[in-house]
């Protein structure tokens, strides 16, 4: 599975999750390169507490990429070509144990008694999430309202602030000029 920066992470869980769980697939490949990298590995780390016995091999490498400078003006000049070292992570996921546990990067599963305990705290903490959030209002909560925090009027200070108007040199829309 291949993790960009900007794809949508519950996405990603939901795909790993079927992948590992309902599937006839024997492991999970999580790829990430440049920005994504943080991704891939908050995606493996939330598969590996939500799903049980998970062996864990990452193995980090980079890669040369040919990029294309900028176009420069002057007439006659050919766009140099860049070759630029990018940082890659492969995170595999698997609940059968490797052949070579003694790998750099190899993590094993988290211990049973401590994945029931964390899971039960993450049940938890959701269900008083969702309490919180469907209750009714009571007497001394603070009232929002509705649309937000707001911005505070972002620009309009500007155009009334009788400093900036000074050191633009008036107000321009009295001015008629």
């Amino acid at each position: 599975m291949k993790v960009t920066a900007r794809g949508d992470a519950l996405k990603y869980l939901a795909y790993g999750n079927f992948i590992l769980s309902k599937s006839d697939h024997k492991a999970l490949v999580i790829m990430g390169s440049g920005a994504s990298i943080e991704r891939a590995v908050k995606v493996a780390e939330q598969l590996r507490q939500e799903i049980e016995a998970l062996h864990q091999t990452t193995r980090v490498y980079s890669i040369l990429v040919k990029k294309r400078a900028p176009p420069v003006v002057i007439e006659g000049v050919e766009p140099k070509e860049i070759m630029q070292s990018m940082a890659c992570i492969d995170i595999t996921l698997s609940p059968e144990e490797p052949e070579d546990k003694e790998a750099y990067g190899y993590q094993e599963p988290m211990p049973t008694e401590e994945f029931h305990k964390f899971k039960a705290e993450r049940l938890a903490a959701q269900e008083k999430r969702r309490e919180r959030k469907n209750r009714p209002p009571q007497e001394g909560d603070k009232e929002r309202p509705r649309g937000g925090r707001g911005r505070g009027g972002r620009g309009v200070r500007r155009y009334n602030d009788t400093n900036f108007q000074e050191r633009r040199g008036g107000n321009r829309i009295n001015d008629g000029g």
